[in-house]
């Protein structure tokens, strides 16, 4: 069972351990973090594209996400050896239902063809989950 952190006050260098027995082939290190200007040339458009065509320049991807951020949309990273091998993102909404409440949304998850079925995303989208739960979503 993959372990639940709710108390994260923002997405640094968060690690959780998967559920499964991991073997050399699969036993992966990886850096869970928020998205940062750096990533767009290491790897995170490259990633990005195995849901559907990209089509952006670095320079215009990185307008994009300072948009998004200020917009309130957390988008994380996984990364290894320095490269963005999966992304997710987590948008929060406030309900007019609830109460008012919050209601975590995460979509855009796309692991790099070279790293999938390794639990990259089991591993942000928790991530991303405990977030939402630190949020009160």
């Amino acid at each position: 069972m993959l372990q639940r952190f709710v108390n994260l006050s923002s997405l640094t260098n968060w690690f959780v351990p998967d559920s499964h027995q991991p073997t050399e082939e699969t036993e992966m290190r990886l850096e869970l973090r928020p998205l940062g200007e750096d990533d767009f040339r290491r790897g995170f458009l490259e990633t990005l594209s195995g849901l559907a065509a990209v089509d952006l320049t670095p320079e215009q991807a990185e307008e994009i996400w300072k948009t998004r951020t200020t917009a309130g949309i957390h988008t994380a990273v996984a990364l290894t050896g320095g490269r963005v091998i999966g992304t997710a993102s987590l948008l929060v909404e406030k309900k007019c239902i609830h109460r008012g409440g919050l209601v975590g949304h995460i979509e855009d998850v796309a692991i790099h063809a070279d790293f999938r079925r390794r639990g990259v995303g089991t591993r942000l989208v928790d991530h991303l989950t405990a977030l939402a739960v630190s949020l009160d979503c």
